[in-house]
C-alpha cells in the first residue's frame, strides 16, 4: 500500500511539474512576442505552434477560422511534426456544416475532444480525420470581441493523446492569447498598408500636405510642400513647421494650432514671401488628432495655393471699378444727350413754327404759279423737317422715361377716321388705296392713350405709303384670343402694304433706333430711323409687342398688340 502511495504521489508530483513546465514554456513563448511592435510574420508563428507542439507531443497543430457569410472554415496557420503530412491545402474551403459538432461546442464555449477518431459517429468529419491518420485531438475555441471566429487545434497521428485539465486550461490561454496577437498585428498590417497608399497617393497631389507635432515638428511632408519651400524631404522633416510661417504672426498662428479640438478645425488665408523671393497666397486647412485620452498627438496641414485666384479677383475688382465708373461716365453722357437732344428740339421747333406760319401767309398773297410751287416745296420739306424734330423729341422723352401714357375712354371708329384724314398726304398722291377693317368682337369705346396709338398706327401707315407706290395699305384691328381678365381686351393690329417688301434678316433690326435697310436704287426714302423705334417703344408700355412678316417684292405686315380696359356703353 505504501508503494502505490508512494508511486502515486510521484506521478502528481511528476504531473505538477510538467504542468509548471507547460505554463513556463507558454510564457516564454509569448514574453517577447505580445510586446514586439515587429511585424510576426506566419514563419514566427508557425515557430511558436512547432515549439508548443514538441512540448505537449502534438503531431500537428492548426489555426482555423470561421467564415460565417462564406459558411465555410478556412486553415491559416499549420505546423507539422517532422514525418507528418501537411493538410492546410486540403483544408481551405472546409463546408461549416461538415464541422457542426464542433462549432456548436464551441458556441457554448466548451472544448471540443475527440480521444479516439475511430468512435466518431460516421460522416463527413470522421471521414476527413481518417483521411489525415488522426488518431485523437483536441479544438480550443478562440474569440474576437466576444464572438467566436475559430480555434487552435492539436491533432495526435502517431498515437493517442489525451490531455489533463490543467493541460487543457494552459492550452485555452495559449489560444487565446496567440490570436489577439495575430489579429493586432492583422490590424497594424492593414494601417501599415493603408499608410502606404496614403503617402503615396498625397504625394502626387498638387495640394500642400504636411504632419507635425504639437511642438510642430515636421514628420511628413509631400513633393508639393517641399516644392513650395524650395527643399527636398530630407532637409524638411525635423523642422519646425513655425518656422515657415511670418515671425509677426506666428506666435499667434501657434495658439490657434494648439487650440483646436476634434470637431473644429482651423481655416488660414494668409500670403507670405517664399524662398525664391515671390509673394504667394495660400490657404490651409489644419486638423487636430488625439489620442483616447483626449490628448493632441499630431497635426496635419493640407495647402492650396491660391495666388492666381488671389490675381484675378484682384483684376476682376479692377476691372468692375473701370466697368462702373464707365458705367456712370455712360449714364451721365445719356442724361446729357437727353437734355441736349430735348433742348435741341425745343429750339428747332420754336423756330420752324415761325417759319411754316410764314410760309402759309405768303400763300396768301399774289403769288404766280411758279412762286405757288416753290411755296409748296418749301411748306413741304418743313413738315417733313417738322416731323423730324417731333420724332427726335418723343425719341429723347421715351429713353429719359418721361413719357407717362394717359388712359382716357375713345371711340375707335373716330380713331380710324383721324388716322385716314392725318395721312392723306402720304398716300393720296399715289396709285394707293387705304382701308380699314374693324372686326365685329371689337368695342366701339376703350380706355387707353388714343394720341399714342394714333401716333402707332399713323408711323406705320406712312411708312407703309413711303414704300409702297401703287396697290393697298390696310388696317385691321380685331380681338386676339389670348386669355384676359373680364374688366380687359388685348386688341391686335396689322397694317398690310404690297410694296417692295423687306428682307428676312432684316426683320429685327427696322425696329433698332437710328436704323435704316437697304432697299433697291431708286426708291423713295428718308428719316433717320427712328419711327419704327418709337413705335416699338411705345407699343411696349402699352403692355403689347411688335413684330413684322415680310418677304421682297411681296409686300408687308406689321403686327402689334395692345391691351385696354373695356368702357361699357
Amino acid at each position: 500500500m505504501m508503494s502505490t502511495s508512494d508511486s502515486g504521489n510521484g506521478s502528481r508530483q511528476e504531473g505538477y511539474h510538467s504542468i509548471c513546465e507547460l505554463q513556463s514554456v507558454i510564457i516564454r513563448l509569448f514574453s517577447g512576442f505580445i510586446n514586439s511592435n515587429s511585424m510576426v510574420t506566419d514563419e514566427a508563428i508557425q515557430l511558436i505552434l512547432g515549439e508548443l507542439a514538441k512540448y505537449v507531443q502534438a503531431d500537428r497543430v492548426n489555426v482555423v477560422y470561421y467564415d460565417f457569410e462564406k459558411q465555410i472554415c478556412k486553415n491559416i496557420y499549420e505546423y507539422c511534426a517532422p514525418g507528418i503530412e501537411e493538410q492546410i491545402h486540403n483544408l481551405q474551403e472546409i463546408p461549416i456544416n461538415h464541422r457542426l459538432e464542433v462549432l456548436n461546442c464551441h458556441r457554448d464555449h466548451q472544448i471540443y475532444e475527440v480521444t479516439d477518431v475511430s468512435m466518431m459517429t460516421p460522416g463527413n468529419f470522421r471521414n476527413s480525420l481518417t483521411d489525415q491518420k488522426t488518431k485523437s485531438l483536441i479544438n480550443f475555441p478562440i474569440y474576437d470581441d466576444g464572438g467566436l471566429v475559430g480555434y487552435v487545434g492539436f491533432d495526435a497521428v502517431r498515437e493517442h493523446r489525451i490531455y489533463r485539465m490543467e493541460e487543457k486550461q494552459l492550452l485555452q490561454v495559449f489560444s487565446q492569447v496567440l490570436i489577439h496577437h495575430v489579429r493586432r498585428v492583422q490590424i497594424e498590417e492593414n494601417l501599415k498598408r493603408s499608410e502606404e497608399r496614403y503617402r503615396t497617393l498625397t504625394n502626387d497631389l498638387p495640394a500642400m500636405i504636411c504632419e507635425y507635432l504639437p511642438d510642430s515638428t515636421l514628420t511628413y511632408v509631400n513633393q508639393a510642400y517641399c516644392d513650395y519651400h524650395g527643399m527636398s524631404k530630407d532637409e524638411m522633416l525635423g523642422l519646425k513647421m513655425l518656422q515657415f510661417i511670418p515671425e509677426n504672426v506666428r506666435a499667434q498662428a501657434q495658439k490657434k494650432y494648439l487650440d483646436l479640438t476634434p470637431d473644429n478645425p482651423l481655416q488660414v488665408t494668409t500670403h507670405y514671401v517664399i524662398w525664391n523671393g515671390e509673394v504667394r497666397w495660400h490657404e490651409w486647412r489644419d486638423r487636430a488628432f488625439f489620442d483616447d485620452l483626449g490628448t493632441m498627438v499630431r497635426l496635419q496641414g493640407i495647402g492650396f495655393d491660391i495666388t492666381q485666384r488671389k490675381d484675378a479677383e484682384k483684376l476682376l475688382k479692377e476691372k468692375n471699378n473701370e466697368l462702373l465708373s464707365a458705367k456712370e461716365a455712360a449714364e451721365a453722357a445719356y442724361v446729357a444727350k437727353g437734355r441736349f437732344l430735348a433742348s435741341m428740339s425745343h429750339e428747332l421747333r420754336t423756330p420752324m413754327n415761325g417759319f411754316m406760319g410764314m410760309l402759309q401767309l405768303l400763300q396768301m398773297t399774289n403769288l404766280d404759279q411758279e412762286q405757288q410751287d416753290y411755296i409748296q416745296l418749301a411748306e413741304k420739306a418743313s413738315v417733313q423737317l417738322l416731323r423730324l424734330i417731333d420724332q427726335i423729341l418723343d425719341y429723347s422723352r421715351i429713353e429719359a422715361q418721361k413719357v407717362r401714357l394717359q388712359n382716357k375712354s375713345f371711340l375707335v371708329d373716330d380713331l380710324l377716321e383721324d388716322i385716314r384724314q392725318s395721312t392723306k398726304q402720304f398716300w393720296q398722291h399715289k396709285d394707293l388705296h387705304l382701308t380699314f377693317m374693324k372686326m365685329p368682337n371689337v368695342p366701339p369705346i376703350l380706355m387707353g392713350d388714343v394720341q399714342r396709338l394714333q401716333q402707332v398706327v399713323q408711323n406705320l401707315v406712312e411708312n407703309a405709303a413711303k414704300f409702297t407706290e401703287k396697290g393697298s395699305i390696310v388696317v385691321s384691328v380685331q380681338k386676339t384670343e389670348k386669355e384676359q381678365r373680364n374688366s380687359e381686351i388685348n386688341l391686335l393690329w396689322k397694317v398690310a402694304d404690297t410694296g417692295i417688301g423687306i428682307h428676312q434678316d432684316h426683320h429685327q433690326r427696322i425696329f433698332e433706333h437710328f436704323s435704316q435697310v437697304d432697299i433697291p436704287s431708286g426708291s423713295i426714302n428718308g428719316g433717320v430711323g427712328l419711327g419704327l423705334a418709337i413705335c416699338k417703344q411705345l407699343v411696349e408700355m402699352m403692355g403689347g409687342m411688335i413684330w413684322v412678316d415680310s418677304q421682297v417684292d411681296q409686300g408687308t405686315t406689321v403686327h402689334f398688340t395692345t391691351r385696354h380696359y373695356i368702357l361699357e356703353s
